[in-house]
């Protein structure tokens, strides 16, 4: 296992930038030195990847261990949602249920906002914690059901909580028929 003196010979971290420097020519076949160039690179699920002695790790985790000198236990959280942002005071530690509240959105073709979901000429919003399923109830407009859902997320997951930004949203062509006018 990668240890805290191991990767500081080979590491340096700038704790305002997040990025991880090489200290010195590793005595790769990889060519050109290493040294001061950028380690890592960024991972197909988002996060920046860096490979120390044969092992690819999380800069998240390793920016952990080189800050304050043990592994972190259980996750760690991206405060702000940037899985891409290793910045030490963007770093929390969270049990899985947290770093799973604080998750980015993904892009929605049917749902306007995260716990929205369509539902004849109005929307309902409803949010799961811990197994139960919560229903916050039935609203004209998608920004009350979202409303009414992150008002709920913030009880369930206090600062963990994901907030989305304000955006407008129209049903897709094909829900016209169904009697969604598409406005907010």
């Amino acid at each position: 296992m990668l240890t805290y003196e191991r990767l500081r010979d080979l590491l340096v971290y700038d704790m305002k930038s997040g990025e991880f420097r090489w200290r010195d020519d590793l005595g790769t076949r990889a060519g050109p030195k290493m040294n001061g160039r950028i380690a890592g690179g960024l991972s197909w699920n988002g996060y920046v990847k860096i490979k120390v002695d044969g092992v690819l790790h999380s800069a998240h985790r390793l920016a952990w261990l080189y800050v304050y000198g043990d592994w972190p236990e259980g996750s760690l959280d991206h405060a702000d949602g940037d899985r891409k942002n290793n910045v030490i005071a963007n770093l929390r530690i969270a049990t899985r249920a947290q770093n799973s509240a604080n998750k980015k959105s993904v892009k929605r073709r049917i749902a306007p906002y995260r716990g929205v979901m369509p539902h004849g000429p109005g929307f309902v919003a409803r949010i799961h914690n811990k197994g139960q399923r919560f229903y916050l109830g039935y609203f004209t407009t998608a920004k009350a059901a979202r409303d009414a859902y992150q008002a709920k997320a913030k009880e369930l997951h206090g600062e963990f909580a994901h907030v989305e930004p304000d955006q407008d949203w129209r049903a897709p062509a094909s829900y016209m028929g169904l009697g969604f006018s598409g406005m907010n």
